[in-house]
């Protein structure tokens, strides 16, 4: 920046330098209003043709990415080509707007032109292929992500284009091996690895979809696509437990009403798949050295400080969410969600009450509840005295 400070100081009518700082602050500083007051800035000198082109393809980039300002965009794209012809970008950047705009014919005429210009323009032909899937023309499409791939094989978007349009023909073999290879620029993205797990489950190869379904969560374990389509895989597999805690987390994230949230709380609710059973609760002051139950009983005396709450399982499965829910005397005073830890079966306590402060427990009714997808599945009560 120093150098271009100089440099305008010792010539303040260098539109190339004014144009090469706005440069500098729109895509490194991103300090918008600076690269417009220099663009601005060069346009006013007698500047020559490649210079009024660049500032003006610069400046409509900014009014139409940055500013929204569409209109003003396509004047300064079309003053560029104008000024210079032969400038490939304003015209892949007015394709760009007619496919926001919804016409496609225009879009590809002008991506067209900057593939005329130069004809190894990557960007042109990923963009015209995507055009041309919105216009319905989806043989063409392929066509053009593969040229943009022949073009420039480090490039990782018309991968993913390509990936998602063969998923929607129906060519999952061809989806999976594209989505492959888009993960391999981009291996964090739990989008378009959920998308190559829903390949794998069109192609029935269950193992490898449930391991991208599973990767997708570990990336983003709030995005709620990979828990419903791992419940499908879960389904196949027999897994009924597995199936009813991606179903229950995939309706705890999609807010949606609509087929999918549907299909989900069916599932959970279907006779195939069945829920946890929680046999037995019951209540204990102490634990002993296996951390199994000491002073079983329904009334507690008026010195006692804990009570643990036991419950005999089978059914259960690690890492399904649940909630314990404290009253005293029919007013709910503790709700913790915690993920079960205990195993398929057995009798563990897995809730505790009692003062913070040491002191004996108010006298009253207590009752304790276990919840599982907002549905009470077990429950106890005890008296202390």
């Amino acid at each position: 920046m120093d150098d271009y400070e100089k440099a305008i100081e010792l010539d303040p009518e260098l539109a190339e330098v004014y144009n090469r700082r706005g440069n500098v602050m729109n895509s490194i500083m991103e300090d918008w209003q600076s690269a417009l007051d220099d663009y601005n800035s060069a346009l006013e000198l007698e500047a020559n043709c490649a210079e009024i082109a660049y500032a003006l393809n610069y400046r409509g980039h900014i009014k139409s990415v940055e500013l929204d300002d569409e209109d003003a965009a396509i004047a300064d794209f079309k003053g560029a080509i104008e000024a210079n012809a032969y400038l490939r970008d304003p015209h892949y950047n007015l394709g760009l707007i007619y496919i926001n705009k919804n016409e496609y014919e225009k879009a590809i005429g002008y991506f067209n032109k900057a593939i005329e210009i130069d004809p190894t323009y990557a960007f042109a032909y990923n963009d015209r292929g995507v055009a041309y899937v919105r216009s319905g023309d989806q043989e063409a499409a392929i066509e053009d992500y593969s040229k943009a791939i022949e073009a420039d094989p480090e490039y990782s978007l018309p991968h993913k284009n390509c990936g998602l349009l063969y998923y929607d023909m129906g060519e999952y073999e061809l989806a999976r091996a594209d989505l492959s290879q888009f993960l391999v620029f981009e291996p964090e993205n739990a989008s378009i690895i959920n998308d190559l797990g829903r390949a794998y489950l069109k192609l029935n190869n269950l193992e490898s979809a449930n391991a991208e379904f599973s990767r997708g969560i570990q990336i983003d374990p709030n995005y709620h696509w990979p828990y419903y389509n791992r419940g499908l895989v879960d389904k196949d597999l027999g897994d009924t437990a597995a199936a009813i805690a991606d179903f229950t987390q995939f309706l705890r994230l999609y807010q949606e009403k609509d087929e999918f949230s549907a299909y989900a709380e069916e599932n959970i609710q279907a006779n195939t798949i069945t829920g946890p059973t929680i046999t037995h609760v019951f209540f204990a002051t102490e634990l002993d050295e296996n951390s199994g139950p000491v002073n079983i009983s329904d009334t507690f005396s008026s010195d006692t400080t804990s009570v643990y709450a036991f419950v005999t399982y089978t059914g259960m499965t690690d890492g399904v969410p649940y909630e314990s829910v404290w009253k005293f005397n029919n007013e709910e005073y503790v709700r913790s969600p915690f993920d079960w830890a205990l195993g398929e079966s057995g009798t563990r306590w897995i809730a505790n009450t009692y003062n913070s402060c040491g002191s004996p427990l108010n006298a009253g009714i207590y009752r304790w509840e276990l919840y599982f997808n907002s549905t009470l599945i077990a429950s106890g009560e005890f008296t202390k005295e």
